[in-house]
């Protein structure tokens, strides 16, 4: 029961953000010096975008933060990954003044509801969760109709997959 490391799940829902927006649509795009030493360390995967990484060097990414967090040892409960609906996410992203996709750490409501607002939960899960909010080109928010984000992360631990290749913490 093991998924991407939080730093990756980040990693790569910002990269399915960018990929289908601006530079799918043939938009030009400045590489950050940490994406574009990810096309030297790894072979690019989604051809001359650089953005994307192999999975060769996203499970070496993987690896250091599990192993920073102990992943295998018994009752880790320090999130692992982030699970979310992906049809949610194409929706939602559908906008085409979606930009960028910023990705924010917040404490789920039940945490805060529970008496906890503003108290420092570390790394746990179940009192994490994941924030998706589209900006424009002018850096202001696109919402959802309604005044909506995208939310509805499943911490794994304890939500994990159990079945299929999705079930490790690592990619193959």
């Amino acid at each position: 029961m093991k998924h991407l490391s939080l730093k990756s799940l980040l990693f790569l829902l910002a990269c399915c953000a960018l990929s289908s927006k601006g530079l799918a649509q043939g938009a030009s795009a400045n590489p950050s010096p940490s994406a574009a030493n990810a096309a030297v360390a790894g072979t690019p995967g989604g051809g001359s975008n650089p953005f994307f990484i192999s999975v060769d060097t996203a499970n070496k990414m993987l690896g250091s933060y599990l192993s920073s967090i102990n992943a295998d040892a018994d009752n880790n409960m320090n999130v692992q990954s982030f699970i979310m609906d992906a049809d949610a996410i194409r929706e939602y992203l559908s906008n085409p003044s979606i930009k960028k996709v910023k990705i924010m750490l917040a404490h789920t409501l039940t945490y805060i509801n529970t008496g906890n607002q503003g108290v420092n939960c570390g790394y746990k899960s179940g009192k994490l969760t994941v924030i998706l909010a589209g900006f424009n080109g002018e850096s202001n928010y696109i919402f959802a109709p309604g005044n909506m984000v995208v939310d509805q992360a499943i911490p794994c631990p304890t939500a994990c997959e159990v079945v299929g290749t999705a079930s490790d913490m690592y990619l193959h």
